[in-house]
């Protein structure tokens, strides 16, 4: 997946303030988040740990937006 086509995916939704992702994750500034996250990638390519959290979070929405049903996007 390319950096365009993440940024396109979330500039498409519309995201709530804070989410809670996992137990364990909580993304208290998630337009925020997902900017920060796509300065790393823009700046360091796809072989970043922020590309792996981005590509979680679509997942996450696109979990969300099909009833908790895992999804492909291939």
């Amino acid at each position: 997946m390319s950096i365009q086509e993440l940024e396109d995916f979330f500039k498409s939704r519309e995201l709530p303030a804070e989410i809670s992702t996992h137990p364990a994750i909580k993304i208290v500034d998630v337009p925020k988040f997902i900017e920060t996250q796509l300065i790393q990638i823009r700046t360091h390519g796809v072989k970043t740990p922020a590309y792996d959290r981005l590509v979680e979070l679509k997942e996450w929405f696109l979990r969300k937006e099909n009833g908790g049903e895992m999804v492909s996007d291939s």
